[in-house]
């Protein structure tokens, strides 16, 4: 994301925990905590979500087994609250630097 992120966890809809700061720096901030974290959810489609400035506005890449499987902007209709949350937290780090 730019800059180490801490926060709550979403993963699971309706709850809510805050994992360790180590945990957050090697699973939630790097991705591909498939079978690595126990809250990473079995069914997930992607392994991990990347993050980049374009032409002024936040794109994202959704990857599964290291490869690109999605991208778009963050501001283009269907994309998921939690997923502009993220993206957020992009451009918020991007903006300080």
């Amino acid at each position: 994301m730019g800059a180490a992120y801490a926060g709550v966890c979403r993963v699971r809809t309706g709850v809510e925990h805050e994992p360790s700061e180590e945990h957050q720096r090697e699973w939630c901030n790097c991705g591909y905590a498939r079978g690595r974290c126990a809250e990473f959810p079995a069914d997930a489609a992607a392994d991990a979500v990347r993050f980049s400035m374009a032409g002024g506005k936040v794109v994202y890449i959704l990857e599964k087994d290291h490869a690109p499987m999605r991208h778009g902007r963050t501001d283009e209709d269907g994309v998921d609250e939690l997923l502009r949350s993220q993206a957020r937290a992009f451009g918020e780090s991007q903006d300080r630097r």
